[in-house]
């Protein structure tokens, strides 16, 4: 897997390793820390939504014609720092908590057969009205994968695994459109000469807030 990767073959190489870490829950570790303030099943319950919201979006008509159309990293920057985002995030992880059941593994390996049976039917080209703007199919699905890479990485660390070996390839489109997103920023000099060794990364340096 490449940069060059289809947001197709992204999205599914990692949606099936993420169903995969999350088999791999064991029943005592649910409240444990996940990521932040959140428990894995808080994490877990905010992956899901790379499954869920293809559906919550594809049941909603297309944006009118001549609505103006984001690319996957100016959503991300649109989306990631507005006011009281993050906040909003943690909040819905909390509310989705309770989707899962008692079976979550289940529940997800469910709502990711139900996502990738309905991105096997859509174009490209379909356009997908979401909460920041809309975006072709095709865009959407990259921040899809993008949140399964990233927080299925979460997942693996929280639990301690060694990483699987999709999750670690799916880092290259990742850093991909991380690398849009740092344009979109006006970043992309701080972070190329931070990774050529040039200089440190500021302080609490981020791409997504």
């Amino acid at each position: 897997m490449d940069a060059r990767t289809s947001p197709r073959a992204w999205y599914a190489a990692v949606s099936d390793a993420a169903v995969d870490v999350v088999a791999l829950v064991p029943d005592d570790a649910w409240s444990s820390p996940g990521l932040g303030e959140w428990t894995i099943r808080e994490l877990v319950a905010h992956l899901s939504r790379a499954w869920s919201t293809i559906g919550d979006y594809l049941a909603e008509p297309e944006p009118a014609e001549g609505t103006p159309v984001l690319t996957a990293a100016r959503y991300l920057t649109v989306g990631l720092t507005l006011p009281g985002v993050h906040e909003g995030v943690a909040q819905r992880a909390r509310a989705d908590v309770a989707a899962l059941g008692d079976a979550p593994a289940a529940v997800l390996r469910d709502l990711a057969r139900s996502a990738t049976g309905l991105v096997a039917v859509t174009a490209d080209d379909r356009l997908v009205d979401t909460r920041f703007g809309a975006l072709r199919f095709d865009e959407y699905l990259r921040t899809r994968a993008f949140e399964l890479t990233v927080h299925g990485l979460d997942l693996t660390r929280a639990l301690g695994l060694a990483t699987p070996q999709a999750l670690a390839d799916a880092a290259v489109p990742t850093l991909a459109l991380l690398a849009e997103t740092a344009a979109e920023r006006s970043s992309s000099v701080v972070l190329l000469e931070s990774l050529a060794g040039r200089r440190a990364l500021p302080d609490g340096y981020t791409l997504l807030s």
